[in-house]
């Protein structure tokens, strides 16, 4: 909660986002719209206090965002106006609701509420939700080459009718589990009644460029409101609240977020919510930042109880999580592995095969600590890992084990081209030879590596860093550590890296090739979790072993090949999975999944 400081009672705003896996901000791990600061900060110059909070199983709220549905989502938003109504430092008769897309869809309930005085609706459909969606899909589909389009509408519509034909939580679509339960309720439901039955002022503000909501439901929301309804359609505002002066497409999305929410829009809310709430102008004091935790399911008692230091406490849960992975694994690996060097021998001989391969396994023990803590504590998972259960996002696999493997092979042959020596196999069938055939060499590929390392750096580390960077950041940052993380294989003789030498050019661009492989790794487990980034890891492991990379050219083109592609999947793909409301686009391209007991 963000309140100002000095006598009260002061106005208050609840503020409701749309609709996935959204903290406190409005954000997901791949679409930061950082929709609630901007609005908080906006409103805070008003006097006004805002509250906003995490989803079940976001951030500091507990629970499970995926057992979380449709009309979850509305009892949460009403138990906390009930909240902050009752609080002693708020004016009675003064809170509003401001929500945005399915935000929207729940404050139109809220406005029949005797606790609710005006009420604001960004980009909400005041249609049946089934319509909606089936408008989001024509949108969507129409910026793809036109022999798809009949097929993805045809798809589709089979998804569509298979998921309400279905009594099921979940269902599979391509593939892929839905949240078939939420999805029923969302294309059931028409706003239209909640319409008819506000009694407060209402501000409605669409834009001329939103894909995802029709922008003629503007009309439909001021015939339906029974008092006063304040319209508006701002001509090149987009559905992320930013104005584009392009054509309106959701491929526009990554370059939009690159923008703040649109100043106008913030302006034109915030001062009317702040005539609404019969808000004097005041000097913008400092806003003294109170975090409250709502706590789904109990009464408006409980959901009162005040949690001052959950945003400090919440980062220092992090913080301490990735404290305690790193000393874990360092210490782990750093230890076995300096057993190893005073043994001497090569690494896969009697007795320095074992501090050996034990040290490679730092990363998975760290990781085990964080989550064994994490359990001891009852601390909710972080914000931005991805769900790796099986069938989830395997579908992403297969293509990232390709790309991976075939970064490797184009540096080779490249380095052929330019004068370094040939891709041989000479050497990869005689390890082959040595490991005791192939299925010994490719189990002995995916644990001495993947295995041991990606539940740690991406399942654990990454996630933690995401929570306060974007995933280029962390990335980078991430790749830096891990490659310090290896330096003491250079010290074993007998490793590749040790081949390689620390002081020469071949060891220099290993080091430095690891950076750009955090960067694929981590765009890998964004897609498809960890599943996702041992793919890449393996695929990149096994095909250098393969072929032998031991000239400095060939890890050097490796290092450039890998960072273009990481970077060009990083730049290419928006943040955006999902969203902040977008479930026609999970018919079309099915994304994470979501599971609940029946509405």
């Amino acid at each position: 909660m963000r309140i100002r400081t000095g006598a009260g009672p002061h106005p208050a705003v609840l503020l409701l986002p749309g609709s996935g896996r959204l903290d406190r901000d409005g954000n997901t791990a791949r679409l930061r719209m950082d929709l609630g600061p901007a609005l908080a900060a906006a409103l805070a110059q008003h006097g006004i206090a805002t509250l906003r909070y995490d989803r079940r199983g976001v951030g500091a709220t507990p629970g499970d965002w995926r057992a979380t549905g449709f009309t979850d989502n509305r009892r949460d938003a009403a138990a906390a106006v009930r909240a902050l109504a009752a609080r002693p430092d708020i004016r009675t008769g003064a809170v509003g609701v401001a929500g945005h897309s399915e935000g929207a869809v729940h404050a139109m309930s809220l406005g029949a509420n005797a606790e609710v005085a005006a009420v604001v609706l960004l980009a909400g459909f005041a249609c049946l939700g089934e319509d909606a969606l089936r408008r989001q899909a024509r949108m969507i589909v129409r910026d793809l080459p036109a022999f798809v389009r009949p097929v993805l509408r045809a798809f589709a519509g089979r998804q569509l009718a298979r998921i309400k034909a279905t009594g099921a939580d979940v269902t599979r679509v391509a593939g892929m589990p839905v949240n078939a339960r939420w999805m029923r309720k969302l294309l059931t439901h028409d706003p239209r009644a909640d319409l008819a039955n506000i009694r407060v002022p209402v501000l409605a503000v669409t834009g001329g460029k939103d894909v995802q909501v029709d922008p003629a439901d503007l009309d439909e929301i001021r015939r339906l409101v029974p008092g006063k309804a304040e319209v508006h359609r701002i001509a090149d505002l987009t559905h992320l609240l930013r104005r584009d002066p392009g054509p309106a497409s959701v491929r526009s999305y990554r370059r939009q977020l690159r923008r703040p929410i649109d100043p106008d829009l913030l302006a034109r809310v915030s001062g009317w919510l702040a005539r609404r709430l019969r808000e004097t102008a005041r000097p913008p004091n400092r806003p003294d930042k109170t975090e409250f935790r709502i706590v789904p399911g109990l009464h408006a008692a409980h959901l009162l109880h005040e949690r001052k230091t959950v945003s400090f406490s919440s980062a220092v849960r992090r913080k301490s999580g990735l404290a305690l992975f790193w000393v874990v694994t360092f210490t782990t690996s750093w230890a076995c592995w300096a057993v190893a060097i005073l043994l001497g021998g090569p690494p896969m001989s009697s007795p320095t095969v074992i501090p050996y391969l034990l040290g490679g396994f730092g990363p998975v023990l760290g990781a085990i600590a964080v989550r064994v803590r994490r359990a001891r504590r009852r601390e909710p998972g972080p914000a931005h890992s991805v769900s790796s259960r099986p069938g989830v996002r395997w579908f992403w696999v297969l293509p990232l084990l390709v790309l991976a493997s075939a970064t490797v092979v184009a540096a080779a042959f490249l380095a052929d081209a330019l004068g370094g020596p040939p891709p041989s196999l000479t050497a990869g069938q005689n390890l082959i030879t040595t490991a005791g055939g192939p299925v010994a060499f490719l189990v002995g590929m995916l644990i001495g590596g993947p295995l041991a390392e990606e539940p740690g750096w991406r399942g654990t580390a990454f996630p933690r860093l995401r929570a306060s960077m974007s995933g280029l950041q962390a990335g980078l940052l991430l790749g830096v550590v891990w490659a310090v993380w290896h330096l003491p294989l250079f010290f074993i003789p007998g490793t590749v890296q040790a081949a390689f030498g620390l002081l020469s050019w071949s060891g220099l661009l290993f080091t430095l090739s690891v950076i750009p492989m955090a960067l694929l790794t981590g765009y890998a487990y964004e897609r498809g979790g960890v599943p996702a980034s041992i793919a890449v890891h393996f695929g990149v492991n096994t095909t250098i072993a393969l072929l032998t990379v031991n000239s400095p050219l060939t890890p050097g083109l490796g290092w450039v090949v890998l960072r273009v592609v990481g970077l060009g999947l990083l730049w290419l793909t928006p943040r955006g999975g999902q969203s902040a409301a977008r479930p026609a686009e999970a018919l079309l391209r099915p994304a994470t999944v979501t599971r609940g007991p029946s509405e």
